[in-house]
This record gives C-alpha cells, sequence and structure tokens, in this order.
C-alpha cells in the first residue's frame, strides 16, 4: 500500500512539474493579446519591486487591475500638437469614466494638461480609472526616499 501511494505520489509530481515548465511560443499570440500580455507583466514587476518604471502608451487603465494601486510620478513624453494635447484624466470609477459625456457634473478626479518633460503626481486606488491620451508617459512609483 506504501509503495503504491509512493508510487502515485511520483507520477502525480512527474505530470504536474511537466505542465509547470511548459513553454508557449510568444509568436502565436495576436498582437493585442502579446501588448496585453506585456501590460500584465510590468504590472506584476511594479508590485513586486521589481522595476520602478514602465513607459505605458495612451489608453485607459484600470487601476488595481491592468497598474498596481499606489502613488506614481507620471510625466508625458511628448508636446502638444495640432491634433493631440497630452492630457491625464482619473476618475474614481469605470462607470464614471463610462458616463463622462452623458452627465453636466464633473466626474473626473483630476484633469491635467502635459506637455513633454511635466510630471505631476497621482495616487491610484483600487478601481480608478486613468485615462492617458495625446502621448507616451513614463509612469515611475512613487518614493519617499527619491527626495533624500
Amino acid at each position: 500500500m506504501l509503495k503504491r501511494s509512493i508510487a502515485m505520489l511520483c507520477i502525480l509530481f512527474i505530470l504536474f512539474s511537466s505542465v509547470a515548465f511548459a513553454e508557449f511560443n510568444l509568436s502565436d499570440l495576436s498582437d493585442e493579446d502579446l501588448a496585453l500580455l506585456q501590460l500584465e507583466m510590468n504590472a506584476e514587476l511594479i508590485k513586486r519591486g521589481i522595476i520602478k518604471e514602465i513607459t505605458i502608451p495612451e489608453g485607459i487603465y484600470v487601476a488595481g487591475a491592468d497598474v498596481p494601486v499606489g502613488r506614481y510620478i507620471i510625466t508625458a513624453l511628448s508636446d502638444p500638437t495640432l491634433y493631440a494635447t497630452p492630457q491625464i484624466l482619473i476618475y474614481p470609477s469605470l462607470s464614471s469614466y463610462l458616463n463622462r459625456n452623458s452627465s453636466s457634473k464633473k466626474l473626473y478626479l483630476i484633469n491635467a494638461a502635459m506637455s513633454a518633460g511635466k510630471s505631476c503626481t497621482i495616487t491610484l486606488e483600487s478601481g480608478y480609472v486613468l485615462y492617458l491620451r495625446g502621448s507616451d508617459y513614463t509612469l515611475k512609483k512613487y518614493s519617499l526616499s527619491m527626495f533624500e
């Protein structure tokens, strides 16, 4: 009975270890899936403190899902153009972002026009929506030690 249990455990170990080390080919992913994977990896690397700064494109990001919750220094990388002014908007929820055009009330928490090299400090709480437009941005984890 003991030998059978040990044999079964060995077989299970071999099966599960091969699954844990399974490889996949990145070239099989669509462009959208690859971009999503990069975003998820960057978020996890920031959360673990492995990297302190990332560059992210304009887009919509949910704090706690796409970007880790926390305090950041965000910097625009492009100057305003005829077609776009770099702008940062933070909404307290996805529903306030989705209803931004149908309400006469101010639904955002922060609305900052930016230019290349201009930075501001933002705090993202769980569920906040970070809406970046008109530029790529660097997002750097805020730390008091950076000013010492």
